[in-house]
């Protein structure tokens, strides 16, 4: 008996087979997949055949091996029960198989992919939001209606929706993460292009006369108060919401008498190391080491009241589905603004990018990509003259 992954013609394109010989009889059983281009097929390596020049290249190696385990259980199968496992009989077996194919709704899918990960509840949020949109896109929409026509039909359907670009990008994201998921589980749908918009990304922050406006600020309510404190302990520390709420008397320490927040990050479980501003330290000690407690959901709301309350309201040049629009930092502002605010912080006082993402459990990617400005040329002909005169 063999079993070998084969092209089915010399040239490009072409698609990928297994090729399956037992007792002199052999026959061919299709992986679905096709290669447009001969550089980005690997003939050495059967578990990834497809290289990483494919853009898509994780989801067809996923079908190649998906493919490979189908025919093995079938022939695994035949054998329990002392058939022998002739090539037509198998493949007969696998179009049975496939004549009742895994079928479900991929709002109903995307509820088995979210009981079967454990992911923090702001993400969950994401898979949730993008549910919504598909049954509102098409209720009755099934894993096998998905191909290219959708993907690009269901983009135009979210900007109509009026969603930002971001948005979009994200569900999208979320989406392909899911489909990527499913393919493993043996779910077929027919999308080889995963196009995406291109993301805005919006570099904006508090400034320190900023933050002194919201210090000097005295709230009007106990919420008011909660959020204050909530948003300049987060400016200080760059900590997303989710690891905020984690900050406890056993997470700091104090070396040379500075306070030390360390703990691991939510989302990526990477090791944090934040020394505490002064006046962080004074509220997190005012609340038992502790950040007051808050409704993450009204979160945002509040923190957009509470600027515009304090006087913050510099107007802003925002990027919106590839236009600029003029406005005041209190309609935008939210909590992930908060991290960028504490980040920049650190980046506009001498941190290098490296030291930053080592505080923050960033990646320094993300730092450089979210956080880093641009130099301006000015700004880089001056260092010139500086340096070199």
């Amino acid at each position: 008996m063999s079993l070998k992954l084969e092209k089915s013609r010399s040239k490009a394109p072409f698609y990928l087979n297994y090729s399956y010989a037992y007792k002199n009889e052999r026959t061919r059983i299709s992986t679905g997949v096709k290669i447009e281009n001969i550089r980005n097929f690997n003939e050495f390596d059967s578990n990834n055949p497809i290289k990483k020049s494919d853009k898509d290249h994780k989801r067809k190696n996923q079908l190649v091996n998906v493919t490979y385990n189908k025919i093995h259980k079938v022939i695994r199968d035949f054998e329990l029960n002392d058939l022998e496992p002739y090539p037509e009989l198998v493949k007969n077996k696998l179009s049975v198989n496939r004549l009742t194919p895994k079928n479900k709704k991929i709002s109903e899918l995307i509820d088995d992919y979210l009981s079967k990960k454990q992911l923090a509840d702001s993400t969950k949020r994401n898979f949730i939001h993008l549910k919504k949109n598909l049954i509102d896109y098409n209720p009755t929409l099934r894993i096998n209606d998905l191909n290219n026509l959708f993907w690009d039909d269901f983009s135009n359907y979210l900007f109509q929706k009026k969603l930002a670009n971001n948005t979009v990008n994200l569900r999208l994201t979320k989406l392909k993460t899911v489909l990527d998921q499913l393919s493993s589980w043996g779910y077929e749908h027919s999308i080889t292009s995963f196009k995406k918009p291109k993301e805005e990304i919006n570099n904006f922050y508090l400034d320190m006369n900023e933050i002194q406006k919201i210090r000097n600020y005295t709230p009007t309510s106990e919420s008011e108060k909660k959020t204050k404190e909530a948003l300049l302990i987060q400016c200080y520390t760059a900590y997303r919401i989710g690891d905020l709420k984690k900050i406890s008397y056993q997470n700091v320490t104090k070396k040379d008498g500075t306070y030390i927040i360390k703990m691991s990050a939510q989302k990526n479980m990477k090791n944090t190391y934040i020394p505490l501003h002064k006046s962080a330290a004074n509220l997190l000690k005012k609340n038992n080491w502790s950040v007051p407690k808050i409704l993450e959901q009204k979160y945002n709301k509040n923190i957009k009241k509470l600027l515009k309350n304090a006087g913050v309201d510099r107007m802003l040049q925002i990027k919106r589905n590839r236009q600029l629009i003029a406005k005041p930092i209190y309609e935008v502002f939210s909590s992930h603004d908060c991290v960028k605010t504490g980040i920049s912080y650190y980046l506009n006082n001498g941190f290098s990018p490296a030291e930053v993402a080592g505080m923050t459990g960033k990646n320094i990617d993300t730092i450089m990509k979210y956080y880093y400005p641009n130099a301006s040329q000015s700004d880089i002909l001056l260092k010139h003259k500086k340096i070199f005169g």
